[in-house]
């Protein structure tokens, strides 16, 4: 095996933890060069993971995978942590005493994010949203003193919970059914008995909610509007792509359409994003809740890639994604330079 297309992972981690101790050991230089040293040491990791780019390589029995649909995104998550570095700069070193431990949570999240995208089984796809979600549980409370960020946090912790208990158990429902947990395996395995299918609805939930497709989008408002603008920014573009790259793995590779229909109740969750996401952006008085439910709709939109279930709808799904990223990250840029 060729361990080398693990590096981006590896780096990330290091880095993660570097920036962390470098705030602890150096306190005060610390916090002076923490953004500069995360920032430089995240371009390296970015070189890195495109040189890596084509190459591919199966880990582990499937476990976990190298190839260009995960190296797609890996550069998009770590495109867009850059830009949040950069755009958030002058807003993240008021945070004083806890301006290094950002940028390690940061680091940390793009490696949760990486961890979903490439992972080629549920369990390691678990592991990956869950170091993602934990991070940003704490960076949307990371202003204390305020207290709709002290909400936010509370709100995202308890439905993200829920969630990803929703998400676990549709998981080992199709473990049962499947005795396997390996996503390139599931397909053979596949029966469309009344616990599969249970399992797959509540797979479909628990990715509903991290990607907030109606009706599970309740929370993204309250949670972009009291969170730093930096994380309200990192949150609705790069953790809603990671949540899509594990979403369209899964459901791609593991459920044949040909014995259940997955697709019909993809395309309503579609129809009802975009309608409801478009219609109440309208009345919003708030410029993130305005972006929140502007990015809800454009949930919708990818998640219509993903209906066609065909080359042409993965294509779509990730030039829309590569797109998205960019365009609300300018978009919360600008809500960032005027707060």
């Amino acid at each position: 095996m060729n361990y080398t297309l693990l590096s981006t992972e590896i780096l990330t981690a290091v880095i993660g933890l570097t920036v962390l101790v470098a705030g602890l050991i150096l306190p005060e230089r610390g916090k002076k060069v923490a953004g500069t040293l995360a920032f430089l040491l995240m371009l390296v990791v970015l070189a890195v993971a495109a040189s890596h780019f084509t190459d591919q390589e199966i880990f582990f029995d499937g476990v976990y995978l190298a190839d260009a649909y995960g190296s797609f995104f890996k550069v998009l998550f770590l495109i867009a942590g850059i830009l949040v570095m950069l755009m958030g700069r002058q807003y993240i070193n008021k945070f004083t005493e806890k301006t290094t431990e950002f940028y390690a949570l940061i680091i940390l999240a793009t490696l949760g994010m990486m961890v979903m995208a490439c992972a080629g089984d549920l369990i390691t796809i678990y592991i990956g949203l869950e170091l993602m979600t934990v991070t940003f549980y704490i960076l949307t409370a990371y202003l204390l003193n305020d207290g709709p960020s002290a909400e936010a946090g509370l709100k995202y912790l308890i439905l993200g919970a829920i969630s990803s208990a929703v998400l676990l158990f549709g998981m080992s429902l199709v473990f049962a059914m499947t005795g396997t947990t390996v996503i390139r395996d599931m397909a053979a395995q596949f029966t469309a008995q009344p616990a599969m299918i249970a399992g797959i609805v509540l797979m479909m939930a628990g990715f509903a909610f991290k990607i907030s497709a109606v009706p599970f989008h309740m929370w993204a408002p309250d949670i972009y509007q009291g969170a730093p603008t930096p994380v309200t920014t990192y949150l609705a573009v790069a953790s809603k792509a990671a949540g899509f790259a594990a979403l369209v793995r899964v459901f791609m590779v593991a459920f044949p359409l040909d014995q259940f229909n997955w697709s019909l109740a993809l395309a309503v969750l579609a129809a009802l994003t975009i309608v409801v996401g478009n219609l109440v952006a309208l009345v919003q008085t708030n410029v993130k809740r305005l972006l929140a439910y502007s990015s809800i709709a454009q949930a919708g939109y990818i998640l219509v890639g993903l209906v066609a279930a065909n080359v042409y709808g993965l294509k779509g799904v990730l030039f829309y994604a590569l797109l998205y990223v960019f365009s609300n990250t300018g978009a919360f840029a600008v809500a960032t330079a005027v707060e």
